[in-house]
């Protein structure tokens, strides 16, 4: 074989690959990231954490990523994996620590999980994590359990949380008092009481609130059970005054 031929037949198959290669990474390429399961972080903040490098930008080559690597320092952060759904495009799906509440602490916060024990130490709120007032801990870590969260306060949480989860209804803050659990939603005030029925109130202040929108007091469900039909709520002073102003 002659050497021009040579080359010929050496450039016809480097065209080839150039070819291959064009259609691999423009067929393949990242144009949609969706991101699931996250809270804590903006969709801008996970694809910064997760997407790093030039396998990122392909949709085949983005599988050999190790996302779980590149967040494994962040205190909110569980697991995180990538899903290819398409030929151009990527979801990344967060699961988060599963947090039912935060205090306050020095000059930052306490995030804690299902057991009472400290999972987060950050200065940081996140939405939807009820903040949690009374608890009275002194010197606490992260891996410790809140000397305040008894069995009976951690129960009443999250029975609370897990029924308020598909609501739209979150409280602003939660105080504790002597076990008893009292609800703040803007200028509505919720009394619950004691552990003893708490899903009976829960699922009652779900169904009331709504209809006590724009409204200010204190309702009553201390002493509520699944037979109870009359529920008090007694209006504030601010609120009487200004029904009988506009009925002058």
């Amino acid at each position: 074989m002659d050497k021009k031929k040579r080359t010929k037949i050496l450039g016809g198959i480097v065209a080839v690959l150039l070819l291959g290669i064009a259609v691999f990474f423009g067929g393949f390429r990242v144009t949609s990231v969706k991101v699931e399961g996250n809270t804590a972080h903006t969709d801008k903040e996970i694809k910064k954490m997760v997407l790093q490098g030039s396998l990122a930008s392909n949709t085949i080559l983005v599988r050999f990523l190790n996302p779980s690597e590149k967040t494994k320092d962040d205190q909110f952060i569980q697991k995180v994996w990538i899903e290819r759904t398409s030929s151009h495009k990527l979801t990344i799906h967060v699961r988060e620590k599963e947090l039912i509440g935060y205090t306050k602490f020095l000059d930052g916060y306490l995030y804690f999980d299902k057991e009472g024990i400290v999972q987060v130490s950050t200065t940081k709120e996140l939405k939807n994590i009820p903040f949690i007032e009374g608890l009275g801990q002194k010197k606490v870590q992260v891996g410790q359990k809140l000397s305040g969260l008894t069995d009976e306060i951690l129960g009443m949480l999250l029975s609370a949380t897990k029924m308020m989860e598909s609501s739209e209804q979150h409280p602003d803050r939660i105080v504790i008092e002597n076990g008893a659990l009292t609800m703040y939603f803007s200028e509505i005030e919720v009394k619950l009481g004691t552990e003893k029925n708490i899903s009976d109130k829960i699922s009652k202040m779900l169904g009331i609130l709504p209809q006590l929108e724009g409204m200010q007091g204190v309702l009553d469900l201390q002493n509520v059970d699944s037979t109870t039909e009359t529920i008090v709520f007694k209006k504030s002073e601010t609120q009487k005054s200004t029904e009988e102003n506009q009925n002058e």
